[in-house]
């Protein structure tokens, strides 16, 4: 089951108050689950919410949702360390955007970025992850040995990170490490 998680408080109030009106939208458009883990509690108490709030301190949040989440890592392209952590080692998971798939956070985006895929989420509706696309047909993999099949399914099929499909326009996330020259 797929639901948007947000780590509040965001930095700044009004997109804190945005990311909770986008959530509610969502959640009252696409019937998609929102959550709010809670971990910075600076504007006071949130109302009017449709779905579930916790209160957990920043720190049992990353040891729950990010530290050792090879999903993660995988999904954002590199360790969650590396975008949310300062350089001295603090942690800034507050104003969090997250996607929860069966209780484990797939993709995560911070600030404008995650208040970007909530409107998203919004116009185009439900996020779909590990979509493959060129799929190798049955009768195509027998042409191989057994040693060469895995090869040809690579060169053909493909995973797409993040998927959201409408009638109208397709949003297709998929990230990539940095390319060094």
């Amino acid at each position: 089951m797929i639901k948007i998680r947000y780590y509040a408080d965001d930095l700044s109030e009004q997109r804190h108050e945005k990311i909770i009106e986008l959530l509610n939208e969502i959640h009252n458009r696409h019937r998609i689950p929102v959550e709010i883990t809670r971990v910075r509690a600076w504007y006071g108490p949130i109302f009017a919410f449709r779905g579930s709030i916790e209160y957990l301190s920043e720190e049992d949040a990353w040891k729950r949702d990010f530290c050792r989440n090879k999903d993660l890592s995988r999904n954002l392209g590199e360790a969650p360390s590396k975008i949310f952590k300062s350089r001295s080692g603090n942690l800034c998971i507050a104003g969090t955007v997250g996607v929860v798939v069966d209780g484990i956070l797939q993709w995560a985006a911070v600030y404008d970025e995650g208040l970007d895929f909530l409107q998203r989420v919004l116009e185009l509706g439900n996020p779909k992850f590990g979509v493959v696309v060129g799929e190798l047909a049955e009768s195509e993999l027998e042409k191989y040995d057994w040693n060469w099949r895995n090869f040809a399914k690579r060169m053909v099929e493909k995973e797409i990170d993040l998927v959201m499909e409408n009638p109208e326009k397709d949003w297709i996330v998929e990230v990539k490490q940095e390319f060094y020259v």
